[in-house]
């Protein structure tokens, strides 16, 4: 895949203006119907002023823990960051067809994609893959309801409340969303992981 399909197909990439701008005209607007200012939602969310101005403009690529944190403060999944594509309206509502989920690309090692339909509320499904050294953030985090996975591919290291594990292909965990918690891949081959979150993470 050459870096003008690669554009074509991820939602945000770090290099590509025109998914960025996206990303900023849908957080901008998220924020004003909430009604609050740049400020307001830095303090809410913990990230800086500058580089909620610099995402609205389209200038900056955010980490994933980023628009977590600010996804957490508005109260929406940051699956609502994700650049729709176009699936069939009869099915939308039930099925998700390879080439229609959304996606989200912040860097060269992380990708997430969203597997289940918007249209549902109490669970989400995603597929995410890290190539090696991807990370979910620096620092462990923590959301609601129940978080599983399966390893397709790879090996992961998921750490829950200061502890390690070490996971490879098959293997499955299950756990609180409230435990703090974060994960990596520290192979020399991409991981591929399926999320399941219940409600919806943000």
């Amino acid at each position: 895949m050459n870096e003008q399909e690669e554009q074509q197909v991820y939602g945000v990439v770090k290099n590509d203006k025109d998914g960025l701008m996206k990303l900023g005209t849908r957080l901008r607007t998220l924020r004003k119907e909430r009604k609050l200012s740049i400020r307001d939602l830095s303090e809410a969310a913990g990230v800086s002023t500058g580089m909620i101005s610099q995402i609205e403009r389209g200038n900056a690529s955010p980490s994933l823990r980023s628009l977590r944190m600010i996804g957490a403060a508005m109260h929406v999944p940051v699956s609502i960051f994700f650049s729709p594509m176009a699936a069939a309206p009869e099915e939308g509502k039930y099925i998700v067809r390879r080439n229609a989920r959304q996606l989200l690309k912040l860097s060269g090692s992380v990708m997430k994609e969203l597997m289940s339909p918007s249209t549902l509320e109490l669970l989400e499904i995603f597929h995410v893959t890290l190539q090696p050294g991807g990370e979910s953030g620096p620092e462990p985090y923590s959301h609601a309801g129940e978080k599983a996975g399966i390893i397709i591919s790879g090996s992961l290291e998921l750490w829950l409340d200061g502890t390690l594990y070490q996971l490879e292909q098959g293997d499955t965990c299950q756990f609180q969303g409230s435990i703090p918690h974060r994960y990596c891949n520290r192979g020399d081959i991409a991981t591929n992981v399926i999320w399941v979150l219940t409600p919806p993470s943000v």
